[in-house]
C-alpha cells in the first residue's frame, strides 16, 4: 500500500553507515518507523529533512508485516527555521515531540492530536511571545486532545479572584482542594489554568507570572499527566528547559 500524508519528525536513529531510521507521527497512522536509505551521506538528498520537530509531506510504501517502512519522496510541508535558532523554541518544540512521542501509539488514528502538534509548532516558529509562559498552555492543550482535559469547577468564573487548586484525579480546577492528591495553586498560577481551559485569550501568557511559578505548574501539569496516561516518562529535554528557567 502506498500512502501520502503529512509527518512530524519524532526522532532518528543511525542506521548502517549511510541511513537513518526515522520516526513519524502522522495523522491517520499514529506513529510509523520509516527508513531512509543513505541519509547519512554528505550528499544525501534527504539532507536536512529528517530533523527532530520537522514538519514533511511524505510518500511511503506500507507493508503491515514490516516494522519499518520504505521511504519513496519527501518534501517539507513547512519550513520553521526560526525554531532553529531560538533555543528557548528549540527546548520547547523537543519537549512537545518527547510528549508527543509518549502519547501516541504505532498505526494508530491520531487526527486531533497531531493537527495540534502541526498548528503549535507552526506558531511556535513565528510567534514573539515568551516560550517559558507559553510550556504549561501547551501541556493543557495537549491533556485535552488525548481525552484527559482538565475542567473548571462549577463555582468558578474567568474572573474569580479566589485561590485554587488542581485536584489530580478528576482534573479539576477548583476553589477547595478535591479528593486525593490536589496542588494548592499561586494566585497567577490560578489565573493563567482559568484562561487555558477558559477564555484561551493570548495576553494570558503576559500576565506576570515568575519563571518559578511556572516551573512549579508545569511540574503539577506533569503529575496529572503521568496519572491517567500509562507509560508517560519524564523528558529527557527538560535538562534543557531548566536552564531556561534558571
Amino acid at each position: 500500500m502506498i500512502i501520502s500524508t503529512s509527518a512530524i519528525v519524532l526522532r532518528t536513529l543511525d542506521y548502517s553507515e549511510s541511513s537513518k531510521i526515522a520516526t513519524l507521527l502522522t495523522p491517520d497512522h499514529g506513529k510509523i518507523g520509516v527508513i531512509v536509505k543513505g541519509a547519512r551521506k554528505p550528499k544525501s538528498k534527504y539532507a536536512g529533512y529528517f530533523e527532530t520537530g520537522n514538519i514533511l509531506d511524505v510518500v511511503l510504501y506500507i507493508k503491515p508485516t514490516r516494522s519499518v517502512q520504505n521511504l519513496n519522496e519527501v518534501a517539507f510541508r513547512s519550513k520553521n527555521w526560526n525554531i532553529r535558532q531560538d533555543f528557548t523554541k528549540l527546548a520547547v518544540v523537543l519537549a512537545i515531540i518527547e510528549m508527543l512521542d509518549g502519547l501516541v501509539h504505532e498505526y494508530e488514528s491520531a487526527n486531533e492530536i497531531y493537527e495540534l502538534a502541526e498548528t503549535m509548532i507552526n506558531w511556535i516558529n513565528e510567534t514573539s511571545e515568551d516560550m517559558v509562559n507559553v510550556f504549561p498552555y501547551i501541556l493543557v492543550r495537549l491533556a485535552d486532545s488525548s481525552g484527559f482535559g482538565l475542567q473548571l469547577g462549577e463555582d468558578i468564573h474567568p474572573n474569580n479572584k479566589q485561590s485554587g487548586y488542581l485536584n489530580v484525579e478528576d482534573g479539576s480546577v477548583t476553589n477547595d482542594p478535591g479528593v486525593g492528591l490536589s496542588f494548592k495553586l499561586s494566585d497567577f498560577q490560578f489565573d493563567y489554568l482559568k484562561s487555558a481551559i477558559g477564555t484561551k485569550k493570548s495576553d494570558m501568557f503576559r500576565n506576570g507570572i515568575t519563571k518559578n511559578e511556572i516551573k512549579m505548574l508545569i511540574h503539577h501539569l506533569d503529575v496529572y499527566l503521568k496519572h491517567h496516561i500509562e507509560g508517560l516518562r519524564d523528558r529527557r529535554s527538560d535538562l534543557i528547559f531548566e536552564q531556561i528557567l534558571q
